[in-house]
């Protein structure tokens, strides 16, 4: 994507695949068709169309049409706790093997307490959100009561 200066039709116009800036480059342009004696035609600027203000798409409208009008609200800001009566907690958290079990059903567990230790390879051990029962136990999952 290189252009060249129709004058003098050595300088790039925009910049080129080593990193060149284009500014520096135009400038450099610039002086040497000064040097040459060539000076820029005198450009009329056209005039800012009556309208334009007008054109611009209200934001209330853009987001109808994407279909996101009725996510365009302010969300509350709650800092209050979330106890939830149980939770499932997953052995697999990623692509990694799947983290092994170090607890039973009916075992009692702290916030905090391991549930589950990092197999061979890639892993992480899983610990406890809440305080309760272990509910259920698979190979791939265990469910705490709160």
């Amino acid at each position: 994507n290189t252009l060249y200066c129709a004058q003098c039709g050595v300088c790039e116009m925009y910049a080129c695949p080593q990193g060149l800036s284009p500014k520096s480059i135009m400038g450099d342009c610039k002086d040497m068709l000064r040097a040459k004696g060539l000076k820029p035609e005198p450009l009329d600027a056209a005039p800012v169309s009556p309208v334009r203000t007008h054109r611009r798409v209200q934001m209330k409208r853009l987001l109808s049409r994407l279909g996101l009008l009725e996510y365009a609200v302010k969300a509350p800001m709650d800092e209050s706790e979330i106890k939830p009566k149980e939770v499932k907690l997953m052995f697999s958290q990623h692509i990694g093997a799947p983290a092994v079990p170090v607890i039973k059903k009916g075992d009692k567990i702290k916030i905090g307490d391991l549930v589950a230790s990092a197999a061979d390879g890639l892993s992480v051990p899983i610990y406890s959100s809440v305080s309760g029962t272990v509910k259920e136990l698979t190979k791939d999952y265990a469910v705490i009561k709160a």
